[in-house]
């Protein structure tokens, strides 16, 4: 079993075979869970699976194909199949097309905080309409706790909201 986020995770197949047969709808609280949704406890299958899936580099295999856990493997999928599915591909060639805004923590576990740099910068390099607030020591969701109006909520979270009225407000100004 490796390491990951401060506790043991198990393999993705030994989190597999521990899933329960009923869908479950509810989580406890956990002081482990930095994402403050629940999700992340120790020894609880679904945990388990999401981190295995993280830790061994698996997210796309689940992502992309049709039901793979009924399989015995994950396969990675078809580089197409992906490259259809990435919005920084998408960028790339031109096809993206949408403003974007990404806040980012730099000390995010589950998205690497490079791959948001890179894909705010290849939407610069496209003409791409955006922004990019990188957020020092923040992890996945963190924004949870922010009241809005707050002085995090400004400087974290508010800058976001911005893009987003602003491009509302463009948008309703197009139609008339």
């Amino acid at each position: 079993m490796g390491k990951n986020h401060g506790y043991r995770t198990m393999p993705l197949g030994e989190a597999r075979k521990l899933l329960p047969s009923q869908p479950e709808t509810g989580h406890a609280p956990n002081s482990l869970d930095t994402t403050k949704l629940g999700w992340v406890r120790a020894g609880d299958p679904r945990s388990e699976l999401v981190l295995a899936l993280v830790k061994e580099e698996r997210g796309m295999a689940l992502l992309f194909n049709d039901n793979p856990l009924d399989s015995d493997e994950l396969p990675y999928p078809d580089a197409d199949r992906a490259a259809a599915f990435s919005p920084l591909v998408q960028v790339r060639k031109g096809n993206y097309s949408t403003p974007t805004y990404l806040v980012f923590g730099d000390e995010d576990e589950i998205a690497p905080f490079s791959k948001g740099v890179e894909f705010s910068r290849a939407m610069e390099n496209h003409g791409v309409e955006g922004g990019f607030l990188a957020v020092k020591g923040a992890k996945h969701i963190y924004d949870l706790d922010l009241a809005p109006g707050s002085e995090g909520w400004k400087m974290g979270v508010g800058p976001g909201y911005d893009f987003l009225l602003n491009q509302i407000e463009k948008a309703h100004l197009r139609r008339l």
